[in-house]
This record gives structure tokens, sequence and C-alpha cells, in this order.
């Protein structure tokens, strides 16, 4: 289809900005939804010490009015990466979580 030269600006304006806008999304990687895949192996091997009560490190996951709060808490995901790229958390003496686990949740923070 060929379109009318007077045309082709709006045209590639109006493509541009729909791959932006489908390339922004909610933040989330879309592989991922953190109730379904993030949020288990948080509870699995996080939460005993960073939820419920527990703030191991300053390290809270749970003290949130919301979960966009969450997501919002750029130092704290920073914090988790460094730690599960460096295999420093969970700590030696405790349930690690898989390479696979570690790369969902990193791919997830880097969304």
């Amino acid at each position: 289809m060929k379109i009318p030269r007077l045309l082709q600006f709006p045209f590639s304006v109006s493509v541009l900005l729909g791959c932006v806008a489908s390339c922004s999304g909610d933040g989330k990687d879309p592989r991922y939804s953190f109730e379904d895949d993030i949020e288990p192996v948080l509870a699995k091997y996080c939460y005993d010490c960073h939820a419920d009560g527990m703030d191991k490190g300053s390290v809270v996951l749970d003290d949130y009015d919301h979960v966009d709060q969450l997501f919002a808490d750029e130092q704290l995901w920073e914090g988790v990466y460094h730690n599960l790229e460096g295999y420093l958390m969970p700590p030696g003496d405790e349930a690690q979580p898989s390479d696979e686990e570690r790369r969902k949740i990193v791919a997830w923070i880097q969304r």
C-alpha cells in the first residue's frame, strides 16, 4: 500500500508512538508476573528473613501499602539484583534458588 506523501509524516509519528507505548508497558518484564513467577521465589527463599516482621539487613519485602510501591523502590531492587547476581543472598547456609529462579528474578528486575 502506498501512503500519500502528505500523510507519511503523521503516519510515521503514529507508528513511532505506538512502538514507544508498547515498549514502555507497565514496567514489568512481560515474560514474568510478580504474583505468579517472582513472589513465590521470594516467599521460598527471602521472606523468612525479610518479611512478616523480619528485617535482616534493614531489607523488608512486605512493608508496602500497595505492590506498586514495592515495584517503585529502586534502591531495594538494586540491592536484590546485586545480591542475587553475586550469590550473596540467600546466605550460604540457607536453601538456594536455582540458577533459573535467579535468572527469572534478575530479568524481572531489569524490566
